[in-house]
């Protein structure tokens, strides 16, 4: 599969830009498209680095 090139933006004016949709959607693992209508929650579990630093520092 070839790599698209951009050189000019995608959309004629911002008013076209709307959250979670996206001129051309990309179709992801366990049949998920990104930029189809629906917005996907990221969640974290990794704690950040220093929050091993403390109990109250893990918990925040």
């Amino acid at each position: 599969m070839a790599v698209k090139r951009y050189t000019q933006m995608a959309y004629a004016n911002a008013d076209e830009m709307v959250f979670g949709r996206a001129k051309y959607p990309v179709k992801a693992g366990l049949g998920i498209e990104l930029g189809a209508g629906c917005t996907i929650a990221e969640v974290n579990y990794a704690p950040r680095p220093e929050a091993g630093a403390s109990k109250e520092k893990l918990v925040n």
